[in-house]
């Protein structure tokens, strides 16, 4: 709903701005007439004081009761219950009794039989069944021992039996046949393990052979080695002999050449020839008796010396280099 006059905000005189004219008392009056429409229609459509006594002044709500309160404009006052106390919370059920107790929000039990809604059933044994009940009353049954008679089975039963009776007995000899030959499989077997422990005892005594073989091939190996080991000294002596044959021919040769000059002094001297061939002889062959030791130092002897240790070296162990262990020939 909008206004209906709008202020004017009048002048005092000699203001000519806000003129006392026609103009301005119409929009008062205009103005006076919307107002006064609506106070009409107001009145017109306003509830009664006794209509207005019956409206719902205020509502409350108590919780530990569940109680609505409802208070009007006059006074008055509405009570609802909606019984909330009365809902249940919680539940126990007690098997002993056979009760389910409700727990209500104000406190209170509320107590249910259930006794009443089950039905009881009773069983009873009999000459061929027993009953019993568990600790989770669950119920079964059984057939008493030695209770069954011949009514309790079908009218053939004892042809029945006497098949199985028969397919018993040829049960049995096939178990007794099964039995023998277990019995000669299982000395078949311990033949198997004899022979078995025969070739294990073979195969020992291979083993032993063959670690005998190897001792032999190691002792071989290290027999071939000192063989090599001599056969380098050897070669090592061979060359000191060769040596020292070489050097006996130069010693050989140092004498001849002093023999030679020995004769030519006694030449120079002039001694008698006699002398000078017995002197000449004597350092050249020897045997002449006039020098002490001529047979061993005169150039035929030192020659001979030169010469055998010479042939003595032909055919001998010469040195000709190393020969490795792996090319050494098998013994």
């Amino acid at each position: 709903m909008n206004k209906a006059h709008s202020a004017i905000n009048w002048e005092n005189y000699p203001s000519d701005e806000t003129p006392l004219n026609e103009s301005n008392l119409n929009k008062m009056d205009a103005a006076i007439g919307v107002i006064d429409d609506r106070v009409i229609t107001l009145d017109t459509t306003k509830a009664t004081k006794t209509e207005v006594a019956t409206l719902v002044a205020d509502v409350t709500f108590e919780e530990s009761t569940g109680i609505i309160t409802i208070t009007k404009k006059n006074g008055s006052k509405i009570t609802i219950d909606t019984q909330m106390e009365k809902i249940a919370v919680n539940f126990t059920y007690i098997p002993t009794t056979q009760q389910i107790i409700l727990t209500l929000i104000d406190g209170t039990k509320q107590y249910i039989d259930l006794s009443a809604l089950i039905t009881q059933y009773e069983f009873l044994d009999s000459d061929t069944v027993a009953f019993y009940i568990d600790s989770s009353g669950k119920v079964s049954a059984i057939v008493k021992e030695g209770s069954i008679e011949e009514k309790h089975l079908e009218p053939n039963y004892l042809a029945k039996i006497k098949v199985e009776a028969a397919k018993a007995e040829l049960s049995q000899k096939a178990a007794a046949t099964s039995e023998a030959n277990a019995k000669t499989s299982e000395n078949a077997a311990k033949a198997s393990e004899t022979a078995a422990k025969k070739s294990e005892d073979n195969a020992k005594a291979s083993e032993t052979a063959a670690a005998k073989s190897a001792t032999a091939a190691a002792s071989s190996e290290s027999n071939a080695k000192v063989s090599e080991t001599s056969a380098s000294e050897s070669s090592a002596t061979a060359t000191e002999k060769a040596s020292s044959a070489s050097q006996s021919a130069d010693t050989a040769a140092e004498k001849a050449d002093i023999a030679t000059q020995k004769a030519a002094e006694i030449i120079g001297k002039a001694e008698s020839a006699e002398e000078s061939a017995t002197k000449a002889q004597s350092y050249a062959v020897g045997g002449t008796g006039s020098r002490e030791g001529e047979d061993s130092d005169n150039a035929k002897y030192y020659y001979q010396q030169a010469k055998d240790v010479s042939e003595g070296l032909k055919g001998g162990l010469q040195p000709h280099g190393t020969v490795a262990f792996a090319d050494l020939p098998a013994l």
